[in-house]
């Protein structure tokens, strides 16, 4: 509860983004204005590869620095659909030669569970032991 706690407060300032590129698709991890965002970026042409970058890489930066809307599809992008519930949101649009799917998780999903299970065991009552008399090994019997 505390990592994503953390994870919360930081992703107000700063982002970042682990991205995995594969031949035809990168995949992207990433944590931004409250929000853990799963992202999957595939060429709509087969033939073309997405950027022949390192396999892993790590990006971050000031969330002061991202222009246009802070969740949610910019302009140019087509979208093809979009839900959201409770901060909850998936959705898929295409722009240039690449599609575009996003599922985006609220921290709070995570870290007030995970709180409320923490709660719970630290203030539960916890059960007592009673010793168990052990039976004595066959043959060491006291005369």
């Amino acid at each position: 509860a505390c990592v994503f706690a953390a994870g919360w407060v930081k992703s107000e300032w700063k982002y970042d983004f682990v991205t995995m590129t594969l031949r035809t698709s990168t995949f992207k991890i990433g944590s931004l204005f409250s929000y853990i965002k799963f992202i999957r970026e595939t060429a709509l042409d087969k033939k073309r590869t997405q950027n022949t970058g390192p396999l892993l890489h790590w990006h971050s930066g000031n969330t002061s620095s991202i222009v246009g809307p802070k969740r949610g599809w910019d302009e140019g992008y087509t979208v093809e659909r979009n839900s959201e519930c409770f901060g909850f949101s998936n959705g898929s649009a295409t722009r240039g030669g690449s599609r575009f799917e996003e599922w985006i998780v609220p921290y709070w999903s995570i870290v007030i569970p995970l709180t409320l299970i923490s709660a719970y065991l630290l203030l539960s009552q916890s059960r007592i032991s009673t010793p168990r008399k052990l039976a004595e090994p066959a043959g060491n019997e006291v005369a």
